[in-house]
C-alpha cells in the first residue's frame, strides 16, 4: 500500500502514526523523505504493507528528478493508494491532478483520500472536496484525517483493510521496516541537519555513514562515524559552526535520538565534508541511495 501526495502533507507523520513507532524522520521542511520507507503492521487479521514516498513536485535538479521515479515506482504494485492532501489548502492545483493522473496510469488500484491537518482546519466543506476528486477518479474513500493526533486513522486503517486483497504475509512478526540500521542512522542524523538550519542547507544535505560497529574497547558501546554532505564551503561553515559549536548540537540531539533507537550507548563522531553540486551528480545520488 503506498502513501503518496506532494511535499510537506504529512505522509511520513501519518506512516508512524499508524505503525505506532517513528520508522521515518519528520519534519516540518518539504522534501525531507528522499527513498521509499517500508513500514509493517501486524494483527490477527491482516498485515499490511505501507511504502512511505518522496513527495512529487516539479524537479528542478537532478536529485528532484530521482524522487519523483522513486515515488511514482512504489505504487506501480499497490494493491491499494492512499492520496494525502493539506487539509489547510482549500484547493486542489494542477500538480494535484497530474500525480492522480501518473498514479491512474501506473496502477488502477483503489485510491483511498486523507486530507490530513484536520487539527489545523476544522472547516472542511467535504462535498464541495468529493465533487472536485469525482471529475478525475472515484475514490473508495476521502476521510478527513489528522496524522498528528490520530483523528480517524482508526477509520482510515478499517477502510485500507477492506481494499486489500488476499494473500500470505510477506514479514515476520517482529519485522516493522526493511531500513538497515545504517540506513536509519543516517537518516537520524540527516533529520535533526534539517531542523537546525533554513534556506538551501536542509536542501542539498546528505549524511554518509562511514563506520558503525561496536568500540574496539567496550562493545556494549555503538559506535558510530558520519559525513554530513554538503555542497559548498559556506555550507561546511555553516553547519560546523563557530567553534564547532553547531555541529556538536547536532551531534547530541543525534546520539540522544540513536541511543532510544537502538537501546544502547552511542558514541557518535561527525565530520562536514563539501562535494561541490552533488545533488546535481547521478554518481553521488546513486552513492547515497536515492535512486531507489
Amino acid at each position: 500500500m503506498a502513501i503518496v501526495g506532494r511535499p510537506n502533507v504529512g505522509k511520513s507523520t501519518l506512516l508512524n502514526r499508524m505503525l505506532g513507532e517513528k520508522i521515518a524522520i519528520v519534519t516540518s521542511k518539504p522534501q525531507t523523505t528522499r527513498t521509499r520507507i517500508l513500514g509493517i503492521i501486524h494483527s490477527e487479521r491482516y498485515q499490511i504493507v505501507f511504502v512511505d514516498t518522496p513527495g512529487i513536485h516539479d524537479p528542478k535538479c537532478t536529485l528532484d528528478k530521482a524522487l519523483v521515479r522513486n515515488a511514482f515506482r512504489a505504487v506501480r504494485d499497490c494493491d491499494v493508494i492512499v492520496y494525502v492532501c493539506d487539509a489547510t489548502e482549500l484547493n486542489l492545483i494542477q500538480l494535484d491532478w497530474d500525480i492522480l493522473s501518473g498514479i491512474h496510469k501506473r496502477n488502477k488500484a483503489p485510491i483511498v483520500v486523507a486530507l490530513n491537518k484536520i487539527d489545523l482546519n476544522s472547516r472542511i466543506n467535504l462535498e464541495e472536496i468529493e465533487l472536485v476528486f469525482t471529475t478525475l477518479l472515484k475514490p473508495k474513500l476521502i476521510l478527513p484525517i489528522s496524522a498528528l493526533t490520530g483523528e480517524n486513522i482508526s477509520l482510515l486503517l478499517e477502510n485500507i483493510v477492506q481494499n486489500l486483497t488476499a494473500g500470505p504475509p510477506f514479514y515476520d512478526k517482529d519485522v516493522i521496516t526493511d531500513q538497515k540500521p545504517f540506513e536509519t542512522a543516517a537518516e537520524t542524523i540527516r533529520e535533526k541537519v534539517i531542523v537546525s538550519f533554513r534556506q538551501e542547507v536542509p536542501y542539498q544535505t546528505a549524511v554518509e555513514i562511514t563506520l558503525m560497529e561496536p568500540k574496539k574497547d567496550n562493545p556494549k558501546i555503538l559506535h558510530i562515524q558520519a559525513d554530513i554532505i554538503v555542497s559548498s564551503p559556506g555550507q561546511k561553515a555553516m553547519v560546523i559552526g563557530k567553534g564547532g559549536e553547531k555541529v556538536k548540537a547536532i551531534g547530541t540531539a543525534a546520539r540522544k535520538e540513536l541511543k532510544e533507537v537502538f537501546d544502547t550507548k552511542i558514541f557518535l563522531e561527525l565530520w562536514v565534508k563539501v562535494r561541490p553540486n552533488w545533488f546535481k551528480k547521478d554518481l553521488y545520488i546513486k552513492k547515497f541511495g536515492y535512486d531507489r
